[in-house]
């Protein structure tokens, strides 16, 4: 009965937070603006609120004085500095504070989610122009799908789009908002194989042919890592229970200095653009020799990364009933394939910008994860997948990548 009458109680605070956010219109009055230091106070004060309880009322009065912040445009160091300390307070605090009350979780979100896109849309100015719009206005976009505030991410990439707009971001979809872009790669949330064959000599293309076709061998190694316990892959800013979602992993890209998993026959370290030759001869001898001569990275040490991991190799397991938050890559120049090896039927689905996807086993389901994408997972059977992140198509080799920047293609400028 308590998990019933909090969850009427959300629909309701929703839909009254719905009403009290509502854009003003010619008819209406605009809400008068309160001052940073009144919003820092009233922030401060729901922050703490919320983590004793869903509070309806200091909910729905910070979003609506969030919601109409007007800070002084152009340089306003002491807002913009105040502004990204709590969203980072309020960002950290979500998972670190409340892993079990779904509700007030959403709720924080909202309010940080908010908050980030008003300073965003408000603050974002030289010297800091690009940068500022980037961080913030893809954290803030992230923010707001978690929180399953969609029609606010949807007013905010209106807002941050909008005609005259200093510093307006490149991005071409509202569910792919990553916070550095290069301009002109073909952005859909799903590849097909045909979509895949369809680019220029592509590598990604090559790699999920390889992977269909080797199955077999690649189920082989599945057999002998599932003989172990491995590390987590990610924290509870993803997942609710770290634990269900683990990972071994073959190759990281420019990672360096990184211990293997404890309690392995090899203490190898990871070495930047080889994948790990312990755990490759011990587990995954196949998986490796298939991948060797495909990855782009692996093929051409020179060629530049956007992040550190921006190619990967690993085993994933998700256990029965996981469910995935919404997060998306901090660029748009990979894809990412996944070759299901167990579990890959039932329930469980991949929801990839407005798209859901299904595994079926044998087959590689590619996407792009710079699109915000979340999962859930079949609550009667673990899944297994290989996960393979390589170059998107336009930049998988030094001459398409060196066209792109020098062409000033890459948002935020280097």
């Amino acid at each position: 009965e308590a998990c019933t009458c909090l969850a009427l109680f959300m629909v309701l605070l929703l839909v009254v937070a719905l009403f009290v956010l509502r854009p003003a219109t010619a008819e209406g009055p605009e809400l008068e603006s309160p001052s940073l230091r009144r919003l820092q106070s009233k922030v401060a004060i729901a922050a703490r609120a919320l983590k004793r309880a869903p509070g309806a009322t200091a909910t729905l009065k910070i979003l609506r004085d969030v919601s109409v912040w007007r800070p002084r445009e152009g340089i306003d160091i002491a807002s913009l500095g105040w502004a990204l300390k709590e969203c980072s307070e309020l960002d950290v605090g979500w998972y670190q504070h409340l892993a079990g009350a779904g509700p007030r979780r959403h709720v924080l979100l909202r309010v940080a989610g908010e908050l980030g896109g008003r300073t965003a849309e408000r603050l974002c100015r030289p010297p800091y122009g690009p940068d500022c719009v980037a961080q913030l206005g893809s954290r803030a976009m992230e923010q707001l799908r978690r929180a399953r505030a969609h029609l606010a991410a949807g007013r905010l990439w209106n807002a941050l789009h909008r005609k005259g707009l200093d510093f307006a971001p490149p991005w071409v979809h509202p569910w792919q908002t990553p916070a550095r872009f290069i301009i002109g790669l073909r952005s859909q949330p799903a590849w097909s194989l045909s979509d895949l064959r369809g680019e220029s000599s592509s590598a990604a293309a090559r790699i999920a042919e390889a992977l269909e076709a080797n199955f077999p061998k690649i189920l082989e190694d599945l057999r002998r890592i599932r003989t172990r316990r491995w590390t987590t892959s990610y924290g509870p800013e993803l997942i609710r229970q770290p634990r269900n979602w683990t990972k071994l992993l073959l190759y990281d890209g420019d990672l360096q200095n990184t211990p293997p998993p404890p309690n392995l026959p090899s203490r190898e370290f990871y070495k930047p653009r080889q994948l790990h030759d312990g755990l490759c001869r011990t587990y995954a001898q196949n998986t490796c020799e298939i991948l060797r001569g495909l990855l782009p990275g692996l093929r051409y040490p020179e060629l530049s990364y956007l992040q550190p991991d921006h190619e990967q190799v690993a085993f994933f397991r998700l256990a029965p009933g996981s469910r995935i938050q919404f997060h998306h890559a901090s660029q748009n120049a990979r894809l990412t394939l996944h070759l299901c090896l167990i579990g890959c039927g039932g329930q469980s689905r991949i929801q990839v910008g407005d798209q859901v996807l299904r595994w079926r086993q044998g087959r590689v389901l590619a996407f792009d994860d710079s699109f915000l994408h979340r999962v859930h997972i079949d609550p009667r059977r673990d899944r297994w997948i290989l996960h393979v992140m390589t170059l998107h198509p336009g930049i998988d080799t030094p001459e398409k990548l060196a066209q792109a920047f020098t062409q000033g293609r890459l948002w935020p400028p280097a």
